[in-house]
């Protein structure tokens, strides 16, 4: 995941640009990549839908528009789907995934919450 680097607009605003190192997020400064007005257009570099872990072909991420829910992750495999909170950790919703595989993914939910966490506060702070 080094040295990936996301950004983009949502709904007319500047989109945060951020990195991920050694499985760590920051966000970057945009004082001098934010457009200098409103009818200036910044295409996006890439999705805004940030991964912050990859675990057995899972892909754990957060939509970079949701700042006003509680911490969530989102988890992808194939065409399933489902949120989970991260405290404490519980299934939101529910899209595929079979009981035994939502039970084995909210395990390793738990065993990440404190880097999962991590990435959610210090994004959206």
């Amino acid at each position: 995941m080094a040295g990936l680097l996301l950004s983009g607009w949502w709904r007319g605003g500047y989109q945060k640009p951020i990195a991920f190192a050694s499985g760590n997020i920051r966000v970057l400064d945009v004082s001098a990549a934010a457009p200098a007005d409103a009818d200036t257009k910044v295409e996006p570099v890439e999705q805004t839908m940030p991964t912050i872990l990859r675990i057995r072909g899972y892909r754990f991420y957060f939509y970079s528009h949701e700042p006003n829910e509680p911490p969530h992750i989102h988890v992808d495999k194939d065409s399933c789907s489902l949120k989970a909170w991260l405290g404490p950790v519980s299934l939101a919703r529910n899209i595929g995934f079979r009981p035994r595989d939502i039970n084995g993914i909210l395990k390793l939910i738990e065993e990440n919450r404190t880097a999962l966490l991590e990435a959610w506060h210090e994004y959206f702070s």
